[in-house]
């Protein structure tokens, strides 16, 4: 029995001394050359929300190998370069997005597919120097997405083949990113209503349609609290710069300085300087469209040729013949001239 227990100590105490020559022989996972990922940036999603969708394209290779770099920068370690991918101009043109509603568990309704997605992408996709890392935005209107309220899938894959050299594809010409399942549910409460109307005039705003933007923040406004809020103050900002966006200067002036009330003095807010001045900038600009139109006014306002009256007419004709009456009633009244 003591034997045995030796035996088993020594084994013990082997593998306790090998352990870390096995950790150390262990190969390092190889991260992938490139991933695609979707994501919601705005969640919980509620019935009639535009669809706002970002896409990241990343390099888990580049990144383990920036990773390893920095460590051994941070013990004052040489550290070789770190080589990231080189991605075409058109890089996004290659992805591909699918939103689906969810019947079954076995049957799902395509909504949005392949280059229906085209119109609504945003011209903010850029890279992220240093990093590997690419990102690209949709977004689809309201009246476009049509969410209902139920589940859905979201997925994208991108299309790498000659946008990229083969050596980050590991072999795979598409990759494929994991699937996005969310749930769309109705606004009930004040504040989900406020949430979706919100998302409704920013993404009014995004697109350039300033009139329904204005709409939507000042629904979002007559639903939050009268007291100064960040919130308060990003919607009635909101509401101001597009106002201005429609021409309305007298609408955006009285929104700034809403808005304006809110903050506090100058002295102590950068945004209140900024405020001030595009106050000071919209009366200018409003005492300039006053003047401008009132001097088209003046310019339209010409003297019209009045037409005469039937009664003037005859009057007019007649004159001639009461002159004449009237001088031979002026000669008889006057004296005789002495001829000498």
């Amino acid at each position: 029995m003591r034997h045995d227990v030796r035996i088993m100590r020594i084994g013990i105490v082997a593998i306790l001394c090998l352990l870390p020559l096995l950790v150390y022989a262990r190969p390092a996972r190889v991260a992938p050359g490139l991933a695609v990922q979707v994501e919601l940036p705005e969640t919980p999603v509620y019935a009639g929300d535009p669809l706002l969708v970002n896409v990241r394209l990343t390099s888990p290779k580049a990144d383990q190998h920036l990773q390893r770099a920095w460590r051994r920068m941070e013990k004052d370690r040489p550290a070789d370069a770190v080589a990231l991918p080189q991605l075409a101009v058109d890089w996004a043109a290659g992805l591909t997005l699918t939103l689906s509603k969810v019947v079954s568990e076995e049957k799902s309704i395509p909504v949005l597919v392949n280059a229906q997605w085209d119109a609504y992408q945003l011209v903010e996709q850029s890279a992220i120097p240093g990093t590997g890392v690419w990102t690209a935005a949709w977004l689809v209107p309201a009246d476009v997405a049509t969410l209902k309220p139920g589940q859905y899938v979201l997925e994208v894959s991108w299309q790498g083949k000659d946008r990229v050299d083969a050596a980050w594809l590991d072999g795979e010409e598409q990759l494929a990113g994991k699937a996005v399942t969310f749930t769309v549910q109705p606004a009930k409460s004040e504040v989900e209503i406020a949430v979706h109307l919100g998302r409704l005039a920013q993404a009014a705003y995004r697109t350039g349609n300033y009139a329904e933007a204005v709409r939507h923040a000042d629904a979002v406004l007559t639903r939050l609290p009268d007291e100064p809020s960040p919130r308060r103050a990003r919607f009635t900002l909101l509401a101001a710069n597009a106002a201005f966006g429609t021409g309305d200067y007298q609408a955006s002036l009285d929104r700034y300085q809403a808005l304006a009330a809110q903050l506090p003095p100058p002295q102590q807010s950068c945004l209140a300087v900024t405020i001030q001045e595009q106050i000071a900038l919209l009366e200018q600009l409003i005492e300039k469209r006053t003047e401008t139109e009132e001097m088209h006014e003046e310019e339209e306002v010409t003297p019209e040729e009045e037409e005469d009256t039937p009664e003037e007419m005859m009057s007019d004709e007649e004159a001639p013949e009461d002159d004449e009456e009237a001088a031979e009633d002026a000669g008889e009244d006057e004296a005789p001239v002495d001829e000498e």
